[in-house]
């Protein structure tokens, strides 16, 4: 992220506004059987104003010429919503397993079905397994698993030599 800086151009925004150039990723949909589904995403600079006085921030990409601009207080209640489900989804997976345990589990995960989609890793649980719901990322049972054995995921994954 470029620096926080206070809008200079009135063209560009109030007196109070400040504005940064991020990374974005801007996602594209299409009708599948009746349903939307992403049909693919580009990462692109983004310019976000954001301004008190006007109670909205400004999502601009200017290189396919669209800007969105939301609500601030919607902004912090979807963040706030967001931080509680984290922070309830942490509370529900248990970290007292021993390194057996874990390792059983670890076992049996490649059995266990996943489906395709648009997320870090490109799968998501097909259906509840053990402390995890349906729908979470492989990539975060994999931060679960190197976070809580002894000897992290890469021993999971390439045993005995790992540790050598």
């Amino acid at each position: 992220m470029s620096e926080i800086k206070r809008v200079t151009d009135p063209m560009q925004g109030p007196p109070d506004g400040v504005e940064a150039d991020v990374k974005c990723v801007f996602t594209e949909f299409t009708t599948y059987d009746g349903k939307k589904t992403i049909a693919g995403q580009n990462q692109m600079p983004c310019h976000i104003i954001c301004a008190y006085s006007e109670g909205t921030i400004g999502f601009s990409m200017r290189e396919i010429d669209m800007m969105l601009t939301v609500r601030i207080d919607d902004l912090f209640e979807i963040l706030k919503a967001a931080g509680q489900a984290a922070q309830e989804l942490k509370a529900s997976m248990p970290k007292e397993y021993t390194d057996a345990e874990l390792e059983k589990r670890w076992d049996e995960l490649e059995d266990v079905p996943f489906d395709e989609a648009d997320s870090p890793s490109g799968l998501i649980l097909s259906d509840d397994w053990w402390i995890f719901p349906k729908g979470v990322d492989r990539e975060d049972i994999w931060h679960y698993f190197d976070e809580n054995h002894s000897r992290g995921i890469e021993y999971l994954i390439y045993g005995k030599e790992a540790s050598q």
